[in-house]
């Protein structure tokens, strides 16, 4: 660990174990002390995509926002090394502020609302350039009280403390997890199906947040960068859809395509260094299709296309949106399919097994260490069979599935109501069910796991 003050492969040691970027791609401290300063086509062109985009969502009843995430080094001044902490300052108060005059459309800057969040929880993370879900939890309820919505994200979400793989200690060598507190939605109802493991890069990154069980039904188009995205768990508890685009630039065509109420805009404070015109941007969703070394997944593919159908196709939508929640349990989550499973067309909710080992994955159930649960499965199935359900074992790093792990029950044709003991001794939170041990079709009525009451 180097000493606070020096720089170690563009990584700043601060006090007390705080990193920060050094430079970067954008040059950041040099803005942030003042050695550099943006040009003025940056300031005109950031007040000018603002007032454009304002426009456009005005003539179409949308309500807009843009955001600019504050840097960790003006949030975090106190940590930066003794020398540092007097130059700096906001890029965006000391030179886009007032290039913006008085007539201007005001972005949300939450840097004094994450600074009074610092006082009584961490909204940085230490060794990573991003906040931590706290701190994003912040800014989201920010973000909807921008919007015109009363949502706290942080009372339908649950913590939790978990060790945290930071981008700075990576490329400072340091190999140590700090802890973190970890935000999941509470009902485990938010999907979130992502194009980035298909890229080269995060460049054209596009993702999809859907929860059957959210807040309000609404939709939001959020296009921004890896600050917006981290946003989506918190903005999902409130919004049904949540369309992102990695792109500095606007996206027009997305406003008729996916149909949003809502629409955010968003850029980190160091990209502030440069700012482009909305005037040469071009289509992020489209521009990867064709390219040979870009295949997304299937279930990506189908969730974009549903979404780009709400407004003009509506049924396609519909018919993607029931079977997401037909498969959406609360305290479960999202059933994922990994073998021998496929919808049946035409049949909400039911599911063809054209194998004998049919598997659904919940990958991270709501159950407490220590606590005894049931779980409660009414499944309708055109076949007699055996169902069978398997809890991952906690005394393995990922929480393997093994048979003496499981329990098995006869499934007859119709309506099966089983109850499955979920002991706390040994168990993690990875849940398997196979529905049958052979061909035939099933749909899961209902899923409801409950704590046993204590008998102490």
């Amino acid at each position: 660990m180097g000493k606070p003050g020096e720089v170690e492969n563009d990584v700043l040691f601060g006090e007390d174990g705080w990193l920060y970027l050094w430079q970067g791609g954008q040059a950041q401290f040099d803005f942030l002390t003042g050695a550099r300063a943006p040009a003025s086509s940056s300031v005109q062109n950031f007040a000018a995509n603002l007032a454009a985009r304002r426009a456009i969502c005005d003539a179409r009843g949308l309500s807009y926002v843009h955001v600019v995430y504050p840097s960790k080094p003006v949030v975090m001044t106190g940590f930066l090394p003794e020398g540092l902490r007097a130059t700096v300052q906001s890029l965006f108060q000391r030179h886009y502020a007032p290039g913006l005059g008085p007539d201007a459309v005001a972005p949300l800057y939450p840097r004094e609302t994450l600074i009074e969040a610092s006082r009584s929880t961490q909204v940085f993370s230490r060794h990573d350039t991003h906040m931590t879900a706290v701190g994003n939890a912040v800014v989201a309820q920010e973000i909807l009280r921008a919007l015109g919505h009363d949502h706290d994200p942080q009372a339908c979400m649950d913590a939790e403390i978990r060790p945290r793989r930071g981008d700075l200690a990576d490329m400072a060598g340091i190999r140590t997890r700090l802890p973190e507190t970890f935000l999941i939605d509470s009902r485990r109802s938010i999907q979130i199906l992502d194009n980035r493991p298909f890229l080269p890069s995060n460049t054209d990154n596009v993702a999809i947040a859907h929860n059957p069980r959210s807040a309000s039904a609404r939709r939001l188009l959020a296009l921004g960068d890896s600050f917006l995205r981290d946003n989506l768990p918190t903005l999902a508890t409130f919004y049904r859809d949540i369309l992102y685009v990695r792109s500095d630039l606007f996206q027009p065509e997305l406003l008729d395509l996916f149909g949003p109420d809502d629409v955010v805009t968003a850029n980190a404070e160091r990209y502030l260094a440069r700012v482009r015109p909305d005037a040469e941007a071009e289509s992020v969703v489209m521009r990867g299709y064709g390219r040979e070394d870009y295949r997304p997944a299937a279930p990506f593919v189908t969730a974009l296309r549903a979404q780009i159908s709400a407004r003009a196709y509506p049924a396609v939508y519909r018919g993607w949106a029931e079977r997401m929640a037909a498969r959406t349990f609360d305290r479960l989550g999202v059933a994922e399919v990994v073998a021998q499973l496929s919808d049946v067309p035409g049949a909400p909710g039911w599911l063809e097994a054209t194998g004998n080992d049919p598997r659904l994955v919940f990958p991270d159930a709501a159950m407490e260490a220590g606590r005894d649960y049931e779980l409660r499965i009414v499944m309708e199935s055109t076949v007699e069979a055996v169902a069978q359900l398997f809890w991952g074992w906690s005394g393995t790093p990922d929480e393997a599935f093994h048979e003496q792990y499981s329990i098995r029950t006869p499934v007859g044709v119709g309506l099966n109501d089983m109850v499955f003991p979920l002991k706390a001794e040994g168990r993690g939170r990875r849940l398997r069910f196979d529905p049958l041990n052979a061909p035939g079709r099933v749909r899961l009525v209902t899923m409801e796991l409950s704590a046993v009451p204590s008998s102490a």
